[in-house]
């Protein structure tokens, strides 16, 4: 009878545990505890009353004591039904929305060539295409200093300084020897890098829609190819992430090349609103975009991808888009704060919308990742110090070095500055002591044994790239006009 008792008294505490587990796992209906509450409250506290909002009284009082959670509320307020309304302080605006492209410096982009020279590659409108510098001369001193083997981002910093300021460049232009003060300015950037890939196919890389300065910009390169005889583009979208529908707009208009065809479609509910968008026609006949996307090409960015793709003047090359087609209106607040709040949805001229679902491409190429492999490198002498004196390392330091992407041009036997300053970007990296007139044999292992390392490091192949440059090759060798998507596929509503 005992341990009869005793199983019932087990099974009905497991029978209570049970219960007690079942209640701590059950969810907290917070909306009804909170009308309870207030509702208690109300018809039993002596200071209550019906008129006073206490939720509203109490969220003030609370705000007062901590302003982030003012910001903190609204924005799970904006959040509820879509992930792209935000509510910031000015601050945070101005932080998130930058609109100025620009910085201090003189407007070059510089590059090292194989002779190991930093060397104008090309000019932006500023002081530097002011004073008479031209792409192509090589940069040797910055206010005294000789810069031969600097990387272009440490020599960039010595030219770039305070707004007003002078720097004093020695030039090499050709066998030609000058110098020139530049004064620092600020200069306008740009979101857009083009090239020639040929006689027939140019290529644009558009990194934001970022207003004014990004359509002339773009306009200028575009414009450009037409008079050089260009008939196919590679418009390269990636890790776009949109920016302004006007600037999306202005380009649209001045790329299709035929008048009233609609290739956009934008709706809102509150006040009810639908816009087409239809060309200006301002374009020059071309035989194909090829558009590279990725997974990061978002908004402005997959509008003009999707369009030129649904209107037959475009194939797509790349990974799906990331799948924003909603359009958010900025409102500035009586306070200066910014309200970023989803009104439109977009559409494309074929498939309608793609918000969630994102653009596909004509060609799925990814970027492909393969091992590293190191190129032929002269063998060390073991035990061998490198020096002025000793220089029988010096060759194989040096493509140990280039390797490693501190040392340019050709390696050669010479003991001279370009080594010390490559080794000792090398130890400066590596937290080393950095050298005078040797190396010792304990270094040269060292950077030898990250030289060795590489062979277990992955380098990207532009796969996607290689495919769009192979389908403007046949493109541009067809002279085949792009042909528009017949009229009756124009809907906006999708397939």
């Amino acid at each position: 009878m005992k341990r009869k008792a005793l199983k019932t008294i087990a099974l009905v505490l497991a029978i209570a545990m049970s219960l007690s587990l079942c209640a701590f796992a059950a969810e907290v209906d917070y909306g009804k505890k909170l009308d309870e509450a207030l509702a208690l409250y109300k018809d039993n506290g002596l200071y209550s009353n019906n008129e006073t909002d206490y939720v509203r009284e109490a969220l003030l009082e609370m705000f007062e004591e901590d302003e982030e959670l003012f910001y903190k509320l609204v924005n799970k307020i904006y959040g509820r039904d879509d992930r792209y309304s935000k509510y910031m302080t000015p601050e945070k605006y101005e932080e998130s929305y930058e609109q100025t492209n620009s910085m201090v410096g003189i407007g070059v982009v510089i590059t090292t060539t194989d002779d190991g020279y930093l060397t104008v590659q090309s000019l932006m409108d500023g002081p530097a295409k002011a004073a008479g510098i031209l792409p192509g001369d090589k940069i040797v001193e910055v206010d005294g200093m000789d810069i031969t083997g600097y990387l272009p981002a440490e020599a960039g910093a010595f030219i770039r300084g305070k707004e007003g300021t002078n720097v004093k460049l020695k030039i090499l232009r050709g066998e030609e020897k000058l110098e020139l003060y530049v004064r620092r300015a600020t200069v306008a950037t740009s979101d857009v890098t083009s090239a020639y890939i040929s006689d027939k196919i140019g290529y644009i890389e558009l990194s934001y829609f970022h207003g004014i300065n990004t359509f002339i910009d773009f306009m200028e390169a575009y414009d450009d190819f037409e008079e050089k005889g260009v008939n196919t583009i590679i418009l390269d979208l990636r890790n776009n992430p949109g920016g302004e529908l006007n600037c999306l707009i202005n380009i649209m208009d001045n790329v299709i090349p035929e008048k009233e065809v609609p290739y956009l479609m934008a709706w809102q509910t509150k006040p009810f609103l639908v816009k087409t968008f239809f060309s200006e026609g301002y374009g020059w006949e071309f035989n194909k975009f090829i558009i590279l996307v990725n997974g990061q090409t978002a908004s402005a960015a997959e509008i003009m991808a999707g369009a030129m793709q649904d209107l037959g003047y475009a194939v797509i090359v790349g990974e799906k888009t990331f799948g924003k087609g909603l359009g958010q209106r900025h409102i500035q607040t009586s306070d200066g704060d910014e309200a970023i709040i989803t009104g439109l949805e977009l559409k494309l001229p074929v498939r309608g919308s793609y918000d969630g679902i994102g653009i596909k491409p004509d060609y799925q190429v990814s970027m492909k990742l393969t091992p590293y492999k190191l190129p032929y490198l002269r063998e060390l002498k073991k035990n061998t110090d490198a020096s002025k004196i000793k220089t029988d390392n010096v060759r194989a330091i040096e493509e140990r070095l280039k390797c490693l992407g501190y040392f340019y041009g050709e390696a050669d036997d010479e003991w001279d500055k370009r080594t010390v300053h490559a080794i000792n970007l090398f130890c400066r990296d590596n937290n080393l002591l950095q050298i005078g007139s040797v190396c010792k044999w304990e270094l040269i292992e060292q950077i030898d044994h990250a030289t060795q390392n590489l062979k277990y490091k992955y380098v990207a192949e532009d796969k996607p790239l290689d495919k769009a440059i192979e389908l403007a090759e046949e493109f541009a060798a067809s002279d085949k006009k792009a042909v528009r998507t017949d009229n009756s596929k124009i809907n906006f509503n999708g397939n």
